[in-house]
């Protein structure tokens, strides 16, 4: 157990710098990939005067869809406001004894930004009582109740945000994605692709794939985003799949990945062993050979 001094102590807050550009290159890549409108400004966010030195508001324009604004904190750290009532500091603490892990400080950022562009957040205010609820690819649901101050001048409300709309264009290939551009080894590219997989994010995926990259899953066999981004969008996203990590093995441009994988079809979900192994070239999949426990056909 930490010492009872421990809560009032911050001794290292620089471990959280990092997550800073991290951010920018989050609001990067969902302008990429979403119709929304860019501001500075958050009215949420003045109101509680947070210092911040910058602050990001992407609208999508589509109105039933959640507004996301994320302020860089003199912390240093994130403030995040979602929706009408959702705001969340990253990391929530920062005292020496909550002691929370920069990279799983991001992951859950991460995690609860796709949730809401993909339309699985909710929110309501009712009875003097706030609640947000964020549903993953996975099924799991997190949640957060609480009343602060500031809720009250809301009114009540209840409502399931949509998704964000994308942006309009005739091939995937102009997608724009900043995480390519550093310089990643191949089972960080590997790691994204998973990420985004569980995410159900056919533009984000396909940034780690080469153009000409060759996907192999038993007798089917996809060349090219084009014929990639059928199999996910057309097929695969229907059975909400999701992939957990049993092992992950890299030795320069292979990797293997031994994964758990959960179905739903028709109505029932099946789990599959599974493995795959991953060509990686410049930070790009060229080549992935899915083998399925017992049969490759679902």
């Amino acid at each position: 157990m930490p010492r009872d001094d421990a809560y009032s102590r911050v001794s290292d807050p620089q471990r959280y710098a990092g997550l800073q550009p991290r951010a920018h290159l989050l609001v990067e890549r969902l302008a990429s990939i979403f119709d929304v409108e860019q501001g500075d400004a958050d009215p949420v966010l003045t109101d509680l005067d947070v210092a911040s030195t910058e602050v990001v508001r992407l609208v999508p324009r589509d109105p039933s869809a959640a507004p996301l604004s994320i302020g860089w904190t003199t912390f240093p750290g994130l403030i995040v406001h979602a929706g009408l009532g959702w705001v969340r500091p990253f990391p929530q603490c920062g005292c020496d004894a909550c002691d929370e892990d920069a990279g799983e400080v991001f992951l859950e950022l991460e995690r609860l930004v796709y949730a809401i562009t993909r339309g699985r957040f909710r929110e309501s205010l009712n009875g003097g009582h706030y609640e947000a609820a964020f549903r993953h690819p996975d099924g799991a649901e997190s949640s957060r109740g609480l009343l602060d101050p500031w809720h009250r001048s809301l009114g009540e409300f209840s409502v399931e945000w949509r998704a964000w709309p994308r942006i309009e264009t005739s091939g995937v290939s102009t997608f724009s994605f900043a995480y390519p551009s550093i310089d990643v080894d191949a089972r960080a590219v590997v790691t994204e692709h998973l990420d985004a997989f569980n995410a159900h994010d056919t533009a984000r995926l396909l940034t780690w794939f080469a153009v000409d990259a060759v996907w192999i899953t038993g007798t089917d066999i996809a060349t090219g985003h084009t014929e990639l981004a059928d199999l996910f969008d057309d097929w695969l996203w229907s059975l909400n799949p999701s992939l957990t990590v049993v092992s992950l093995v890299a030795e320069g441009n292979d990797v293997a990945a031994q994964l758990t994988e959960r179905l739903t079809v028709d109505a029932e979900t099946r789990t599959y062993s599974i493995a795959v192994f991953f060509t990686v070239i410049d930070g790009k999949i060229i080549r992935g050979k899915v083998y399925r426990e017992g049969n490759a056909e679902v």
